[in-house]
């Protein structure tokens, strides 16, 4: 190889490192203002910036605690990256146990503890198939689906609804975001997300989705939570 080609392949090279510089700066600036559009609606509000350079947000929707913020999966295989919106309302709830509900697990669900939970519950009638459940209480479990099944169905309808979580602590509801832009990934192995500026007009259903699960719990027998 002449030293002609050889400065061109270095000059090449080197460009290439400053692109890629410069857009993962640019990268990193725009994921710091993903959730912009939900700024001023939550009662003292509270925003850090978490290790994949995007936000979370807590503050109390009507006195309720809340938790949004968002989730980078880069773990599924001859998939594109998803970005999962995870909105948490953080409320003492009756239950003795944690009841996982996932659609479609694929058992890389890194966000979720679904895969931890020792024991798999059979799928209530009428629930759709792709749903897994994962419980470390199954005999508590039972009451509690009895009690959230319209929660699910609606949660689930369209399709963007991943995960809800229950525990004694509050509910967690994992929403379906976006997937990063294809080429984008192909050339950088980089997600980019062009879909993760986040509108309360978003955020704001499944927070009333997590709080109207949490209270159709709240009365649920004593026995449930010792």
């Amino acid at each position: 190889m002449s030293a002609t080609t050889l400065a061109l392949v270095a000059a090449g090279v080197a460009g290439l490192g400053t692109l890629y510089v410069k857009d993962n700066r640019r990268e990193k600036s725009r994921r710091a203002l993903s959730f912009e559009g939900c700024r001023g609606y939550l009662e003292n509000e509270r925003v850090t910036l978490e290790d994949t350079g995007y936000p979370k947000v807590t503050g109390r929707y009507h006195g309720t605690e809340v938790e949004i913020r968002l989730a980078v999966d880069t773990i599924q295989l001859r998939k594109l990256p998803v970005l999962w919106l995870m909105v948490t309302v953080q409320r003492p709830v009756p239950v003795a146990g944690v009841v996982d509900i996932m659609t479609r697990a694929t058992n890389s669900e890194i966000f979720s503890p679904h895969n931890d939970l020792p024991a798999a519950l059979p799928l209530p009638q009428g629930w759709p198939n792709e749903i897994n459940i994962r419980t470390d209480d199954p005999q508590a479990a039972g009451p509690v689906l009895d009690k959230v099944a319209d929660h699910v169905q609606a949660f689930v309808a369209d399709n963007r609804g991943k995960e809800m979580l229950i525990t004694r602590r509050g509910v967690r509801l994992v929403h379906r975001l976006c997937e990063s832009d294809r080429g984008h990934y192909l050339m950088t192995r980089l997600p980019r997300f062009d879909g993760d500026q986040v509108p309360f007009e978003t955020v704001e259903p499944l927070i009333q989705q997590a709080i109207a699960v949490a209270e159709s719990l709240k009365d649920m027998p004593n026995d449930q939570a010792d």
